[in-house]
């Protein structure tokens, strides 16, 4: 089998029909679905880790601040999602084959409550909103931040879960009474595609509440914060691989014997996607947001430097970085306020003219001409916990701790 398609899949162990469909016997294909604060997008992929000519999709989601998708619809989202599966398979139902694998990225940091009927309690809040900043403040002086960044690999910060449950606690108190599970928009919708609500571990990593060592909940932390074990959703076994509910196998015969057999997060999916996963790499990556990040396959730091977080991209894999609020949403600025049109080749005229005025004013400030640099491939060094690593991705990196906008 390929060593793509052992990407998406986990190194989960194929039964011998999977793996005589993976050796050609019969033609096989993988749905990906990647959703982003600012979109959905689907492409189908063949059994070498192809993509199939022909075989994307995008829908995109327009907004104007970051302040406009603090809180989202999520049935919006899953019907757009279900949309954009029906516009691909319009396109490519007589060229795709059997399609058997599913592969679901995500971005972090959302939550949603449901009822114990599956239905949704709370709107989705994302990243990108800091009603929980005070209790980000709150936790501070609770705990010791310190010991609970080297668990979790988070700070505490209002896109986390820990200052978003307990803001939901205090200013939606019934809400918070009646829902019966937390999730984030991944597993919501897994709940609705699949009728499965467990989290991978790539996407609880990212919440603030996952204990990177033992890659389970941090239960100490949760008993500590009052939250109730069992509104948190279990922890997904990578064998464990549904299939597609009823109502969406029907819909879609092309994927009635498909299996969801990865859901990740987006930021780690765009290193491996972009070759960045050993630790001698640096992604990085400009969405809506922007970020830098490494993966590697091994453990957390030892001593993770404070302005840096860890995640997950699957049990085995580890994702460092630091991010910040504005990526595509300063693009989309600088396009709006600027007058300019979203061409590529103007854009790049008008950026030069900004760089030669601003290069000019800075000689004549300093005396001197200054230089810039973006992008970097750090060099090999033994171990990541060498200081000289951790130092070089902080300094690309602006401590994202310091604005409660910021992204993670």
């Amino acid at each position: 089998m390929s060593s793509v398609v052992d990407e998406v899949a986990e190194r989960v162990e194929l039964s011998l029909d999977v793996v005589s469909v993976m050796a050609g016997l019969k033609p096989a294909a993988l749905l990906s679905l990647d959703i982003g604060t600012s979109g959905v997008r689907a492409a189908l992929f063949d059994e070498l880790g192809n993509e199939i000519r022909g075989a994307q999709v995008s829908n995109q989601r327009n907004f104007a601040t970051v302040v406009d998708f603090a809180e989202l619809d999520a049935d919006a989202i899953v019907n757009q999602v279900a949309e954009t599966i029906d516009d691909l398979l319009a396109t490519t139902s007589n060229s795709a084959g059997r399609i058997k694998f599913i592969a679901i990225s995500s971005f972090w940091h959302s939550l949603i409550g449901i009822d114990s009927a599956g239905r949704a309690t709370t709107p989705l809040l994302t990243w990108a909103d800091t009603r929980g900043a005070q209790m980000a403040r709150n936790l501070r002086s609770r705990f010791d931040e310190g010991e609970i960044h080297g668990r979790t690999g988070c700070r505490f910060h209002p896109s986390y879960w820990p200052a978003k449950l307990l803001w939901l606690k205090t200013e939606r108190s019934e809400t918070f009474k009646i829902t019966h599970r937390w999730l984030e928009f991944a597993e919501y919708l897994s709940l609705r595609l699949f009728g499965e609500p467990s989290i991978s571990i790539s996407m609880a990593s990212a919440t603030g509440l996952f204990n990177q060592r033992t890659r389970d909940w941090d239960w100490e932390f949760i008993q500590a914060l009052s939250i109730p074990r069992e509104t948190l959703p279990e922890i997904s076994n990578p064998q464990t691989r549904p299939q597609l509910a009823a109502e969406f196998a029907s819909r879609w015969p092309l994927l009635a014997e498909a299996r969801l057999c990865s859901v990740i997060g987006d930021g780690a999916a765009n290193n491996i996607g972009g070759g960045c996963n050993t630790s001698d790499k640096i992604a990085l990556m400009v969405g809506t947001s922007g970020a830098m990040r490494v993966v590697y396959e091994g453990e957390p730091p030892q001593n993770l430097p404070s302005e840096l977080w860890c995640y997950r991209a699957d049990r085995s894999r580890v994702v460092v970085g630091g991010a910040l609020s504005d990526g595509g949403g300063l693009y989309r600025w600088l396009i709006d306020s600027l007058f300019l049109d979203d061409d590529p080749e103007a854009i790049e005229n008008h950026w030069e003219q900004w760089n030669r005025t601003l290069m000019a004013s800075q000689y004549c400030r300093s005396g001197q001409e200054s230089e810039a640099r973006v992008g970097c491939q750090m060099p090999a060094e033994p171990s990541w916990d060498s200081p000289n690593r951790q130092d070089r991705l902080k300094s690309y990196v602006q401590p994202w701790n310091q604005s409660p906008t910021a992204s993670l």
